[in-house]
């Protein structure tokens, strides 16, 4: 199999999936706090390319158990383009249970529900779009290029079409000053949102991100980690989901120390997890995050 660039894995639930790279790059590519392309020009691959590819990892896997496609938001392709891949995939791996793939909020704006509905008839399972933070304020400010009322919309499209929205929040992407609207805005929108997967991570400073520079230049004052544990907490606590929803928090916080479990009927274990970090790691609360994180 032939991959260009670097490939970003997705979570654990893919973890033994085959990873078919259908685009270069990411179609959006303008976030502040993210590096991950800003080097490579978005295109799409030749489909002759991919059924090679696809062909060739029949011959390399006796069992395929699910696909995921990469790179940045392969749900941004018409179904024009999209169709033909599923429909290939699910002839050559047809033990496989998904092709699920990376996505943004507008990715999903553009296509009709019917659309979607035909994505998950041919294998589509999942879409993992970041949310980063459910408030307007902090999402103009990163250039996500959507606002809460695309991802409150994306969601219930994608309800409706009975896949799956696993969404992630970036803890402290709202910097120290716009920490609190950050929180609540972010509550707001994932109660709106109803997701069925929700991860948090910590911001996680990248070399050549913008954001890198407005630290640099006092635009953007980093968060300590006493604040990363009062918006994980806070978060967590304004959770109204009411259908089961599955929760994994502490990607990049001291010691990989990750909190998982299921909402709503664990929320009280979860928070009592949560609260208690402050006292785990009390030298790390006036601390701020850094470049990749504290291990």
């Amino acid at each position: 199999m032939r991959y260009e660039g670097r490939i970003y894995r997705p979570g654990p639930n893919e973890r033994g999936s085959y990873l078919l790279q259908v685009t270069i790059g990411c179609s959006h590519n303008e976030c502040t706090f993210c590096d991950f392309y800003k080097d490579t020009r978005f295109r799409v691959r030749p489909f002759k390319e991919l059924e090679e590819d696809i062909l060739m990892a029949r011959q390399a896997y006796k069992h395929v158990p699910g696909v995921f496609l990469t790179d940045g938001n392969v749900a941004c392709l018409s179904m024009s383009k999209l169709r033909p891949i599923l429909r290939k995939l699910k002839e050559v791996f047809p033990e496989s249970d998904h092709t699920n793939m990376f996505a943004t909020f507008n990715d999903i704006q553009r296509k009709s529900v019917d659309e979607l509905k035909e994505m998950r008839a041919l294998g589509v399972k999942t879409l993992v779009i970041g949310l980063e933070s459910g408030s307007d304020v902090v999402l103009s400010n990163i250039k996500k290029g959507s606002t809460s009322t695309d991802a409150i919309e994306a969601a219930r499209k994608l309800r409706e079409a009975n896949i799956i929205l696993g969404t992630g929040v970036i803890l402290g992407l709202g910097g120290m000053k716009n920490s609190e609207e950050h929180i609540k805005g972010t509550i707001e929108t994932l109660n709106a949102m109803q997701p069925q997967q929700i991860g948090f991570t910590v911001l996680n400073l990248q070399p050549n991100s913008p954001l890198t520079t407005d630290v640099s230049s006092g635009d953007f004052e980093l968060p300590t980690y006493e604040q990363i544990f009062k918006e994980e907490a806070q978060i967590i606590k304004g959770l109204e989901l009411t259908e089961p929803t599955s929760l994994l928090t502490g990607v990049l916080l001291p010691n990989h120390h990750i909190i998982a479990g299921n909402l709503p009927e664990e929320k009280e274990r979860i928070i009592k997890e949560v609260e208690s970090r402050s006292n785990l790691y009390p030298e790390l609360l006036n601390k701020r995050v850094q470049m990749g994180g504290l291990i």
